[in-house]
C-alpha cells in the first residue's frame, strides 16, 4: 500500500508541476511527493517510540505491584489492559483476548511482542516469559531493577538528546553567521 501510494503521489506531483514549470523541477517535486508517505511513517514510529519510552518504568512498577499482591503472571499482564499506561492498553487487551481464546500465555506474549515492536518491551516480555517457564522468587527484584535501569536510561537519553540539540543549533548558527 505504501509503495502504491508513494508512486501515485509522485506521479500526480510530477504531472502537476510539469504543467506549471519545467521538467527538472517536476522531477524533484515528484521525488519529494513519493518519499512523503515513507517519511510520515518513520516520523510516526519515532514519535510513538518516544511516547512509550517514558511509560515502561511505570508499567513495570504496576506489574510488580500486581505480582506482589498475589496475582499470577498471566493475570498481572492481562491486568495491564485496564490499569497500564494508556498508550499500551490496546496491546495488552489483545494479549488478554489471545490468552482467553487459546489459554496459551507464551503465544500471547509472542503476539504482544510483535504488536508492541519495542526493544524495551522485548526485555520486559522475555523477563516475564523466563520467570514463568523457569520459576523462582526473584521476579519482583528483577523487575524492580529493570524499572530502575529503564528510568536511568531515559534520563541519560534525555540528557544526550539535549546536548546533541545544543551542538546542532551551535553548528547551524556557525554556518549561518557568515551569511548574515
Amino acid at each position: 500500500v505504501v509503495v502504491v501510494v508513494s508512486a501515485l503521489l509522485g506521479v500526480v506531483a510530477f504531472a502537476a508541476v510539469v504543467a506549471l514549470t519545467g521538467v527538472v523541477v517536476a522531477i524533484a517535486a515528484g521525488a519529494l511527493a513519493a518519499a512523503a508517505p515513507t517519511l510520515a511513517i518513520g516520523w510516526r514510529a519515532r514519535s510513538r517510540r518516544q511516547a512509550t519510552r517514558v511509560v515502561w518504568p511505570d508499567l513495570v512498577d504496576q506489574l510488580v505491584s500486581s505480582v506482589r499482591a498475589g496475582s499470577s503472571l498471566p493475570d498481572a499482564m492481562v491486568g495491564l489492559a485496564g490499569v497500564g499506561p494508556e498508550i499500551t492498553r490496546e496491546a495488552f487487551r489483545e494479549l488478554a483476548a489471545t490468552y482467553r481464546a487459546t489459554g496459551n500465555f507464551s503465544l500471547g506474549l509472542d503476539d504482544l511482542k510483535q504488536r508492541l515492536a519495542d526493544p524495551v518491551a522485548d526485555r520486559i516480555i522475555e523477563t516475564v516469559r523466563m520467570s514463568r517457564e523457569v520459576g523462582g522468587t526473584e521476579l519482583t527484584t528483577v523487575l524492580r531493577n529493570l524499572s530502575g535501569y529503564l528510568r536511568q536510561e531515559t534520563a541519560i537519553r534525555s540528557e544526550v538528546l539535549a546536548r546533541q540539540s545544543w551542538v546542532v543549533n551551535a553548528t547551524r548558527l556557525g554556518v549561518a553567521a557568515p551569511w548574515v
